[in-house]
């Protein structure tokens, strides 16, 4: 062969290069592809949780917990804050995250508590744990809130938290005024029963004295007739207990 003849062939290398890019390009293509299906996923995913978020009336969060030198510490983070402050609206300060205002708005007797719950469910290996605790809302009332939280174990002394927090005032609200009722009616019924007692008697008294007229001196029938009067004044009180108590039972219904 001459020499002529043996640069005309082609490389071999040449073709194994071009090949490799060629391979290069369509791997390279495949990835673009799934990377484009998988941020298509993700923002499908993303619009159906905030969809989600949006059509439930409760506020969502996660934490991350790292026990470092004994001590636990918490990054925590509201799942949007726009629904968070729909659902508890409270005073934040600027630039201020909705979970630290929430948590500094906690009832005083509360806060202590809550921490010491968490810190124990973690510390026993809880995957859930539930607590009701009060918080002040913009209006300046308090509002009252009941909290689920779920309990994910990454490693030892780190763990992964999700929770779900409900505005349970309304309940709380209805339940007070249950017992409230509770109260009257149970007031009612032992205003009644003394009331029946105590008119029994009275009318036993009212008509001795009547008898006692009869036979009894102008003087003792002018003492006799002022008893009267006041036994009479004291039935008209125990008449006015059972109205009471009567209107105290029926509004319990």
């Amino acid at each position: 062969m001459h020499e002529s003849d043996a640069q005309l062939q082609p490389d071999p290398r040449d073709q194994r290069i071009s090949e490799l890019e060629e391979h290069v390009r369509q791997r390279t293509a495949d990835l673009q592809r799934a990377h484009d299906e998988l941020e298509e996923r993700v923002r499908q995913r993303t619009a159906d949780l905030d969809y989600l978020i949006t059509g439930v009336q409760c506020l969502l969060w996660y934490a991350y917990v790292e026990e470092r030198d004994e001590q636990l510490h918490w990054e925590d983070h509201v799942v949007n804050e726009k629904k968070a402050m729909e659902i508890v609206p409270v005073e934040r300060a600027p630039g201020q995250s909705y979970g630290s205002a929430l948590k500094a708005l906690r009832h005083p007797e509360d806060s202590q508590r809550m921490d010491e719950t968490g810190e124990a469910a973690l510390r026993e290996g809880r995957s859930f744990y539930a607590q009701d605790y009060r918080c002040k809302g913009i209006d300046n009332e308090w509002r009252h809130l009941h909290e689920e939280v779920h309990i994910e174990e990454l490693a030892p002394g780190r763990w992964r938290l999700v929770g779900v927090c409900t505005d349970i005032s309304e309940r709380v609200h209805l339940e007070e005024q249950l017992r409230q009722s509770q109260k009257m009616e149970a007031l009612g019924q032992l205003t009644a029963g003394i009331a029946h007692n105590f008119n029994n008697m009275l009318q036993a008294i009212i008509g001795n004295i009547g008898i006692m007229q009869y036979s009894a001196s102008d003087d003792q029938r002018i003492h006799l007739q002022e008893t009267d009067k006041a036994a009479q004044r004291a039935a008209d009180m125990v008449r006015q207990l059972l109205v009471f108590s009567r209107k105290g039972f029926s509004q319990t219904y």
